[in-house]
């Protein structure tokens, strides 16, 4: 009994080995430090290939891609961005490759990477609670929305973002939180009011 119970384990090892995906682990990709686009190539769709409509070539790499091309009105806004696009790496370097009871799939990726835009929108580096899309100036918002496209806007996902991140700032903003920027608390405040509420 012993012997067909250790052939059966063998055989089991034998086949996740066979069934997990022919990837090489980059160091690199797992704590993203580096300010770079191909990050979502290199590691994410390396790993997983979901090509040009999945999350890691058609929305990160793409988004990555637009924002680090965006000069900001401010020094604040420029590290906001970099902290920001960092943070979003990071937090699907944790679900991609240290979270090994988690199923991976192109679908179960993007739900993932999609349910951390908030929080790095927001708080990108703990450590740094002045860098945050909240404190940014109204122009530095505009700046951030101009980069997207209105079909990932309008869809789910990217309403519920917006209502988050509102929602997130709305919060951060009342705690008392001071306004690093020129911009009042107040000010702030009904920009971040706005967003909620706009159709």
């Amino acid at each position: 009994m012993k012997t067909i119970l250790s052939k059966v384990f063998l055989v089991a090892i034998s086949l996740c080995f066979l069934c997990s995906p022919s990837w090489s682990f980059d160091s690199t990709c797992s704590r993203p430090t580096d300010l770079s686009c191909e990050y979502y190539s290199r590691c994410v769709e390396n790993y997983l290939a979901c090509g040009a409509d999945g999350y890691s070539i058609g929305y990160g790499k793409r988004y990555c891609q637009r924002f680090l091309d965006t000069s900001y009105s401010t020094y604040q806004g420029d590290l906001w961005r970099d902290e920001t696009l960092l943070c979003l790496q990071r937090e699907l370097s944790l679900f991609v490759f240290f979270s090994p009871y988690e199923i991976k799939s192109c679908s179960t990726i993007k739900k993932y990477a999609y349910e951390t835009h908030a929080n790095c929108y927001v708080r990108p580096n703990r450590g740094r609670p002045e860098l945050s899309i909240c404190y940014l100036s109204p122009l530095d918002v505009k700046l951030t929305t101009q980069n997207l496209r209105a079909v990932d806007v309008l869809r789910w996902n990217g309403l519920k973002q917006m209502a988050q991140v509102a929602k997130l700032c709305l919060e951060l903003l009342n705690n008392g939180k001071a306004s690093l920027s020129s911009v009042s608390v107040e000010d702030q405040k009904d920009f971040w009011k706005s967003m909620f509420t706009a159709p």
